[in-house]
């Protein structure tokens, strides 16, 4: 007869990995409390887990944060001045280009480059000749890889030849999830906007920051309101946008019904210098799309 050890008891298996069998774990731990120079208390505040879950809700994959709760604790600070119900008019529009991307329905059989067409129609029809700005796709890893990751779901596509002439079969949520269809596809968007007269820039990952900037900049010279849905413009707003010179900055949150427009300089002026120089660190401290939360 086979002795059987302590080491072919049956382990956890945690995905494809196999972890150490918990009571052994557990006798070991109680040989260390015994026999090192460490208290059982202290043997016992460690979690029993391949991975630390106050940090990971799955192995790869960090904790998803709730951003909307910072945005909500701004907008509890803020004014009517500051907060308004109505979009202002404005000079110039600058658009967060992945968030376009989602605003549109597309029809199964339509060709990619009238789907093209279509977005650089709705730019223009609603905001004029303005400014876009995309994510890159295809520049190897990034820090937010994780967040696309959790927001393709599962969901897998081949790599589509985007030419003249090819359909769009299946579902868009599908097609979007293979990044390169989907840089692809903010190629040919890009192109025929730039056609129509607007300003395209391309971010080689993830382009918030150059979404703020481009805004802020724009403001320097005209009232310009940025149309986005994502906490982490506001909380870029608040921290790089100047009080003391330019014109009109708003950011115009098209996230839920109804939409809110935020008059940035106004916001900035009440939560002051000390709290929007904070941001970035509560921002991500508290968790966002590059950090855990906890």
């Amino acid at each position: 007869m086979k002795a059987k050890t302590l080491a072919s008891s049956v382990a956890v298996d945690v995905a494809k990995d196999k972890t150490i069998d918990p009571a052994l774990l557990f006798q070991r731990f109680l040989v260390v409390s015994q026999t090192a120079d460490l208290s059982l208390d202290e043997v016992m505040a460690h979690e029993l887990s391949p991975y630390p879950p106050s940090l990971f809700e799955a192995k790869h994959l960090l904790r998803k944060p709730n951003k909307a709760q910072l945005m909500a604790a701004i907008k509890e600070q803020s004014s009517d001045d500051a907060v308004l119900k109505d979009v202002p008019e404005v000079e110039h529009n600058v658009l967060d280009g992945g968030s376009l991307l989602h605003r549109l329905k597309w029809s199964e059989g339509k060709t990619y480059c009238s789907i093209a067409d279509d977005y650089a129609s709705f730019t223009v029809k609603h905001y004029g000749k303005a400014t876009i700005v995309f994510d890159g796709y295809i520049g190897g890893p990034n820090t937010k890889d994780i967040t696309h990751q959790r927001r393709r779901k599962n969901r897998t596509s081949n790599k589509v030849n985007i030419a003249e002439g090819t359909k769009f079969v299946g579902k868009k949520e599908d097609f979007l999830s293979n990044v390169e269809n989907k840089q692809s596809l903010i190629n040919l968007i890009s192109q025929r906007m730039k056609d129509r007269g607007c300003n395209v820039i391309q971010s080689e990952g993830d382009a918030d920051v150059e979404i703020v900037k481009a805004a802020v900049s724009m403001s320097s010279n005209k009232r310009t309101s940025l149309i986005g849905e994502d906490t982490d413009l506001l909380v870029l707003l608040l921290h790089h946008a100047s009080t003391s010179d330019g014109n009109k900055l708003y950011f115009y949150s098209d996230k839920g019904s109804p939409a809110t427009v935020y008059d940035i300089k106004v916001m900035k002026k009440l939560l002051g210098n000390d709290v929007c120089s904070s941001l970035l660190f509560l921002h991500a401290f508290t968790g966002c799309d590059t950090t855990s939360v906890f």
